[in-house]
């Protein structure tokens, strides 16, 4: 059951925890277990796994750190604006994956404030096309970035308070183990 934001109150089926947690050490193989779920008639992450992460990805851009305004996220839907209460980017598609098309990227991020990229994608393919498509913007745009078991995210200048372990890159500083690929 989830406890926090506007999801409170939302159930979902009982699985053991911290499965994601061990795809999570140093090792820089993020998409592990996407790929390993990838070969089963089975969803990229189960509804436990999911709910997890963006309980994870909500509680780091709600602590207050990071400036209220537009998130978009490289997965296949933004639950963040309603979780978290914030206004949505105008201009952000409401689901992405196949079909959808590859939007210009100063339309896509024009309203926001924060990208979140998911390590543990429900569409992993989806995901790495848009850091393919979108990596030079985002380095170039957005040159904040901090990570999480579960996430990278990235901020403009000055939409988040700097702690010691938030890392400023520089324009054209494109990290392909963040934005630019694999």
């Amino acid at each position: 059951m989830v406890e926090r934001t506007q999801l409170k109150g939302l159930a979902v089926p009982g699985e053991l925890r911290g499965r994601l947690a061990a795809f999570t050490d140093d090792r820089p193989r993020h998409q592990l277990l996407n790929w390993a779920r990838a070969k089963e008639p089975r969803f990229e992450l189960s509804p436990t796994e999911y709910v997890e992460t963006i309980m994870e990805a909500a509680a780091m851009v709600g602590s207050g750190r990071h400036r209220r305004g537009g998130i978009v996220v490289l997965d296949q839907v933004n639950p963040f604006p309603f979780m978290l209460g914030w206004p949505p980017p105008r201009g952000g598609q409401l689901w992405s994956g196949p079909g959808a098309p590859v939007r210009r990227a100063d339309e896509v991020f024009a309203e926001a404030d924060h990208v979140l990229i998911p390590k543990f994608s429900t569409y992993g393919a989806w995901t790495e096309r848009a850091r393919l498509e979108y990596g030079m913007y985002l380095s170039q745009n957005f040159p904040a970035s901090e990570e999480t078991p579960s996430w990278i995210v990235l901020s403009r200048e000055g939409a988040v308070t700097t702690l010691p372990d938030v890392i400023r890159r520089v324009p054209g500083d494109v990290d392909p183990a963040c934005c630019g690929g694999r």
